[in-house]
Parts: C-alpha cells; sequence; structure tokens
C-alpha cells in the first residue's frame, strides 16, 4: 500500500514538473490568473536550485516559516511535495496563496 502511494505521488510529481517545463512562462506578456490572485508572468523567474533550508516559504508556521502545509521534520514542509509547491507558490505571488494544505492524494 505504501509502494503504491509513493509511486502515485512521484507520478504527480513528475507530470507537474513536465507540464511545468512545457510552459515558457517568461515569454508571456499578459497576467495570468493563479486561483483568485493575479501574477505578471514576465516577472517569474524559474527555480534552478534547490531552496534553503532556512527559508520562511519552506518552513513551518511553528518554525517561525509562512508554509501552513505537513510539517515534515525540523520545522521543513520541504519532503512533501504539496509543501514545495505552496512555498514556491507563495515565493512567486509574495502572498498567501489559495491552494491545498494536504497530502497530494487528499
Amino acid at each position: 500500500m505504501r509502494r503504491k502511494r509513493f509511486y502515485r505521488i512521484i507520478s504527480y510529481i513528475l507530470v507537474f514538473s513536465l507540464v511545468l517545463g512545457l510552459l515558457n512562462l517568461t515569454e508571456i506578456g499578459k497576467i495570468m490568473s493563479v486561483g483568485t490572485q493575479e501574477v505578471k508572468a514576465a516577472a517569474f523567474v524559474p527555480r534552478t536550485s534547490e531552496p534553503s533550508g532556512t527559508d520562511r516559504y519552506w518552513l513551518h508556521t511553528s518554525a517561525g516559516g509562512v508554509n501552513e502545509c505537513i510539517q515534515i521534520a525540523n520545522g521543513s514542509v520541504l519532503p512533501n511535495c504539496v509543501g514545495y509547491a505552496w512555498g514556491r507558490a507563495y515565493e512567486i505571488l509574495g502572498s498567501r496563496p489559495n491552494l491545498s494544505r494536504g497530502n497530494a492524494s487528499e
């Protein structure tokens, strides 16, 4: 059961990464809607390195960060794919994203 769940989560991450890789958001000059928030696509900068373990976007609120997702270890939400996506959306938008805070399977 755990293995099946693991493979499902890995599949979601791979599909998400593929979709993001196919979109070249830096060349879109219009404003796009993300949930109820708007972002200028020209301001989007792709992440090419892993975030710091002390970056507030990937630290749980109980550890002094701004991320409300599942805390995994030492205040970090990074081992969880939703925790990373939530932190990255917060980093790009500059404000609290309107995204799920549960596991990908929920």
